[in-house]
Parts: structure tokens; sequence; C-alpha cells
């Protein structure tokens, strides 16, 4: 939850990266009380770490064009009967509702969407054995995430990339 909430305060890596003591400060107090100093110290360093890694670096460096960012971006569609998505078909009518970690939007000239990035925040300790399993169990979510995104924006799946970011291997894995 708070690694989370560190992430859902940047819109673009822009500057000085935060100290552990700024981090510290930041997190939520009921969240931080929970885990105790020394959780939270090892929490700060490990997000400071993959801040710092490349990869996060350019995912969260704004790149050129007209891109807006929605972190912590709550949604609620309904998906007809018969719609397939995740391998699934639904046999009935379905409200789908969720909350995308990160949302990128990228737009035309004109200010429509063309394209969008789904970025979902994972902040279990893995190895990429477990990595792998877990982009497995995670792709649904990312469907449905995709699903939704395309419906709100009116673009095609295709339009839409997802993302799951493993904070603490400071790996990005796209999920197709």
């Amino acid at each position: 939850t708070i690694v989370h909430y560190w992430f859902e305060q940047i819109y673009w890596l822009e500057g000085e990266t935060p100290t552990i003591e700024s981090l510290m400060t930041s997190a939520p107090a009921e969240e931080a009380s929970l885990l105790g100093q020394r959780t939270l110290h090892a929490a700060a360093e490990s997000f400071i770490k993959a801040i710092e890694s490349d990869a996060i670096q350019e995912l969260l460096s704004k790149p050129e064009g007209k891109v807006s960012v929605f972190n912590e971006q709550t949604f609620a569609v309904r998906v007809e009967k018969g719609t397939d998505f995740a391998n699934v078909s639904l046999k009935e009518q379905t409200d789908l509702q969720g909350c995308i970690d990160r949302l990128v939007v990228f737009y035309d000239n004109e200010g429509k969407p063309q394209r969008a990035e789904v970025i979902d925040w994972k902040t279990d300790s893995l190895d990429n054995v477990a990595i792998e399993s877990k982009v497995i169990h995670y792709a649904p979510q990312l469907a449905s995430y995709r699903f939704a995104v395309a419906k709100l924006l009116g673009l095609s799946a295709s339009e839409i990339s997802t993302f799951l970011i493993f904070v603490k291997a400071q790996k990005i894995v796209e999920v197709p």
C-alpha cells in the first residue's frame, strides 16, 4: 500500500530522487505504523532502487507529444452478454469495476486518444520463475483493464499496452 502510494505521487520523473527519510515521512501514518520503522525503511530503499533503474526511469519519463497520466484511475463499465475477453465468454451482462495503478494516454494533435499504457505495480519478492507464474496469474486482471480502457477511450485493444512492474526485481513485463 505504501509503495503504491509513493508511485501515485509520480506523474513524471523529474528532478531529484526522494530520500529514504522523505519517503518515510510522507508514508500514510496508519500503514506506516503497521509496518514499523525497519520494514518501512526497507520499502523506501526498494522504491528508490526501483525508480533509479533504467527501465523504470524510462517508463516514468515524459514522452514527446500530448500525453496524460491518471494514477489510481477507477472505472466501471458494463460488459454485454457474449463478450469475450481474458479467455472467458460472459454468459450474462456484467458490470466490470477496478482501479488502474497508472494509465498513460497518448493523444493526437486534436486531442483524440490514439493509444494507452496500463501499468500495474507489483511489490512481491519474486525470482524469474515466480514472475512467470505471476504474469499468468495477473493476465486476466490486465485483460479487464485493457477492455475497460478500450471501451472508455474508444480505442481498440491492440492500441493498449499492459505492463506488470515487479518493483523489487525492477522488472517490467508486457502482458499481451
